[in-house]
């Protein structure tokens, strides 16, 4: 079985789109839904919504389809999102400064979150029903229109 960071790479070649915007990746049974809202406007009520399918054996897109409803909970983008980085490149960036840091696990949700003017990439942990704690091994902050990182948070 493939991770969700290779079922995010696979829907990334596929929808090879490089407007700002979210992107969340999550395993369904034998398949990954990874989500794209690209940003058409600050207040997002018309962002651009992509969903591809991706088998979780071989790693393939099976299906892009376009959704023409609204994405719940996504945050606005500050003014000048035009300017911003691409999600994918927010991503790269946070994997990088991720490498050998922490482990994450290879197969949840892992999220690229725009608000305001920062990326919020969220890397996955472990689920452990009826415990307490945080939801994500560790989330990297970058700067949205350039891509500099400026914290990382993470459990104790």
């Amino acid at each position: 079985m493939i991770t969700s960071l290779d079922a995010l790479e696979a829907a990334c070649s596929s929808v090879g789109h490089s407007a700002p915007g979210d992107i969340r990746t999550e395993l369904h049974g034998s398949e990954y839904l990874v989500v794209f809202c690209f940003v058409t406007d600050a207040e997002r009520r018309q962002d651009r919504i992509l969903v591809a399918t991706v088998d979780a054996d071989s790693g393939k897109v099976t299906r892009t389809e376009a959704v023409n409803k609204p994405e719940p909970g996504l945050q606005p983008a500050a003014e000048n999102w035009p300017q911003f980085i691409s999600p994918k490149r927010a991503y790269d960036i946070a994997l990088e400064t991720l490498a050998g840091l922490r482990p994450y696990y290879p197969y949840g949700q892992l999220r690229v979150e725009l608000r305001g003017d920062r990326y919020y990439v969220t890397f996955p942990i472990k689920p452990n029903p009826g415990a307490r704690g945080a939801d994500y091994t560790v989330q990297i902050q970058l700067d949205a229109p350039t891509g500099k990182v400026l914290h990382i948070m993470g459990p104790n």
